[in-house]
């Protein structure tokens, strides 16, 4: 069970980390002209983005969260698992990522979102600023999406690594 959570898990991380890392590139090459036409643009790109981002968020969170709880479970269950439960860290480091991904959006996203949804930003100051800020928050969550996938990721390589050692120990004799 905890396998399928695990591969749930990572599907929904690297949606997201994905998504988060392609508007990442394309929107911070739009967004560096014109500030009254990059607001224009992400008005109609973010009922867009939040219809498909939202959802891939979630289920992130909530498939991070249960693997973990079911992880400690397992464990406790078991009376031991790994020695040092580098495991279970390593899921808590994952659902603490994507915690951080949602203060992040609702503290600074939500609002700037509601900014540039504004009929008209007061000046292309201001709608410069907006999209500055929006922006730069937007690559803090795609590093975080990122790391957490990275986070998911890399027993998959120790393992192969192992693997490949122990081929190669097995050749030599």
């Amino acid at each position: 069970m905890l396998a399928i959570l695990l591969f749930v898990n990572a599907l929904a991380v690297a949606g997201f980390a994905g998504g988060c890392l392609c508007l990442s590139i394309a929107l911070g090459a739009l967004l560096g002209g014109d500030p009254d036409e990059g607001a224009r643009v992400m008005r109609l790109l973010l009922p867009r983005m939040g219809s498909l981002m939202a959802p891939l968020l979630g289920a992130s969170m909530l498939s991070a969260l249960v693997l973990a709880v079911g992880s400690l479970r397992a464990k406790r269950a078991a009376r031991g698992g790994d020695a040092d439960g580098r495991e279970l860290r390593r899921r808590w480091l994952v659902v603490g990522s994507f915690f951080a991904i949602l203060v992040v959006t609702v503290s600074v996203h939500l609002p700037l979102n509601a900014a540039l949804l504004e009929a008209a930003l007061p000046t292309p100051a201001r709608a410069s600023l907006v999209l500055e800020r929006w922006l730069l928050w937007h690559h803090v969550r795609t590093a975080l999406a990122l790391f957490a996938l990275g986070v998911l990721l890399w027993p998959l390589q120790a393992a192969r690594s192992a693997r490949g050692a122990a081929t190669e120990a097995l050749q030599t004799k």
